[in-house]
This record gives structure tokens, C-alpha cells and sequence, in this order.
């Protein structure tokens, strides 16, 4: 659920909850293995939008950031055994707090939008490898 405050025709800012799952794959070399994560977690953007009419009815947007997230819950599914991710900052842990840069774009048309963006994490969610919180996202929304 988002909320936008617009200043003038153009200019805005945009921010709300958005629950989303984000997840990776480690694949082991040595060893034949794939290792899958998958985290709920609620995502909480600020963002500066712009809008440009296109035609009557029809605007495009792009709009830039930064966001937070925090993880709820999650599994780790390493071949036939499945367990639920443990949030920290120990070695066998994932980082609950994540934070980065999102930007995006897409169109208004009435009341209906479409959009793509991308999430470009800053911080590690594990200190024993380099996985961030990047995320490319789709978005089909309606205004109220």
C-alpha cells in the first residue's frame, strides 16, 4: 500500500509498506549443490516522482530514492532439506535490515499504473559473502 503527496502537477513524493519476497541461489563448485533462499520482508521506499503528461489521460513517471526493508521470515532449501532462515549478524546468519537506493519509472493512465523499478542494496545480508538486497520489481496498481 503506497501513499503519494503531490506538490505541483509534476512533482510528488511517494513512500509506503510493501510486503515482497526477495531471494538468491549459491552454487557450490566444489561440490554439486544449490543452495535457495527466499525472505518475506516489508520494504518502506521514499521517493521523489515526476510525471509528464503524454497525451490526455496519459502520464509518464519516474521516481528515485532511498528505501529500508526488514526481513519477517524465510527458508534455506540446500537439496531435499528445508529449515527457516535465521536473521543476525553471525556467520550462518542473514542480516534482517537492509537499506539502498531504488529508482524506477513507468505510466499513469486515469487511475491505473504500471511501473519497473529496481532496488540497488548497500549493505551485505551476509558478512561471509557479497549478497545485497537488489531486486528488479514489476508493479500494476490502481489510485484511489
Amino acid at each position: 500500500m503506497g501513499y503519494e503527496v503531490g506538490f505541483t502537477d509534476i512533482f510528488a513524493f511517494e513512500t509506503g509498506a510493501y510486503f515482497d519476497t526477495r531471494g538468491y541461489k549459491v552454487k557450490d563448485t566444489g561440490v554439486i549443490s544449490e543452495e535457495k533462499v527466499s525472505i518475506y520482508s516489508v520494504t518502506v521506499p521514499v521517493l521523489a516522482k515526476a510525471r509528464f503528461e503524454v497525451l490526455p489521460d496519459v502520464r509518464a513517471f519516474v521516481n528515485a530514492g532511498p528505501f529500508a526493508n526488514i526481513g519477517i521470515m524465510g527458508k534455506t532449501k540446500l537439496g531435499d532439506k528445508s529449515e527457516d532462515v535465521k536473521f543476525g549478524n553471525k556467520e550462518d546468519e542473514i542480516e534482517r535490515f537492509g537499506y539502498g537506493v531504488n529508482f524506477g519509472a513507468g505510466v499513469e493512465f486515469n487511475k491505473f499504473v504500471v511501473g519497473v523499478g529496481y532496488d540497488l542494496g548497500l549493505n551485505k545480508l551476509a558478512e561471509n559473502n557479497k549478497t545485497y538486497t537488489n531486486a528488479f520489481k514489476v508493479s500494476v496498481g490502481f489510485k484511489f
